[in-house]
């Protein structure tokens, strides 16, 4: 199966190499598919990573589930296979075209788009469905598919926003809590400076009633003698 350009490292597990639908991470730090592979790992009387070969504590409840997922791969994999869905869909230009020449072709065929392959993720024609697809995949009207790629798009498109809205107040926190930073650290820069100048001051007087104590007494020696 082709994988989506800039994900097909990621999206692969690293045993079956296919497609990541649940991506589990283990202590090590590596990642792995829950079904199949991280449950038929886990059968073994030790579980040892496939990757580093280090051998991995199980969860109290002994269950693959329980390994943490890891959502950040998820969100991605999911934007993939969504980047799939709406990745045949034809630039819009201001130049004046008819609906047959705007509409998606299929690669294979050169014809107008009707259908979409969800087991295969993959834009067909009526040709590709009566050739290559047969009864055991998951076949919908492409206008279905885009549709159904735009719904599952616009939760995250939300969740995006509102990382950037917190982003955007963090960023304010942050510049907020440098300013009061700066603020007493110049405060505390002037403080010092004031004590330096108090104590020089002081120094510089007392020298001065030292130098002073010393003229007097030599003075007094000079007239006993």
């Amino acid at each position: 199966m082709e994988n989506t350009s800039g994900l097909s490292d990621l999206a692969l597990c690293a045993v079956c190499c296919e497609d990541i639908k649940i991506p589990k991470m283990l202590n090590c730090g590596h990642i792995l598919c829950l079904e199949p592979c991280l449950k038929e790992l886990m059968k073994m009387q030790t579980f040892v990573c496939p990757i580093c070969k280090r051998e991995i504590p199980l969860p109290t409840s002994g269950l693959a589930d329980d390994f943490p997922t890891n959502f950040a791969l998820q969100s991605l994999v999911q934007c993939g296979a969504i980047s799939k869905r709406i990745s045949h869909i034809p630039p819009v230009s201001n130049e004046r075209r008819t609906v047959e020449n705007r509409s998606a072709r299929c690669s294979l065929h050169e014809n107008i788009v009707t259908h979409f392959c969800e087991t295969c993720l993959e834009a067909l024609c009526h040709g590709c469905v009566e050739s290559s697809h047969d009864g055991n995949h998951d076949i919908v009207k492409h206008s279905e598919a885009l549709q159904k790629g735009i719904n599952d798009l616009q939760p995250i498109l939300e969740e995006v926003c509102k990382l950037g809205v917190q982003l955007k107040d963090l960023s304010k926190a942050v510049q907020e809590a440098k300013g009061r930073y700066e603020a007493e650290a110049n405060e505390i820069k002037n403080t010092i400076g004031e004590a330096k100048a108090m104590v020089y001051d002081l120094v510089e007087k007392k020298s001065a009633d030292l130098c002073t104590e010393v003229d007097v007494e030599k003075l007094l020696t000079l007239r006993k003698k």
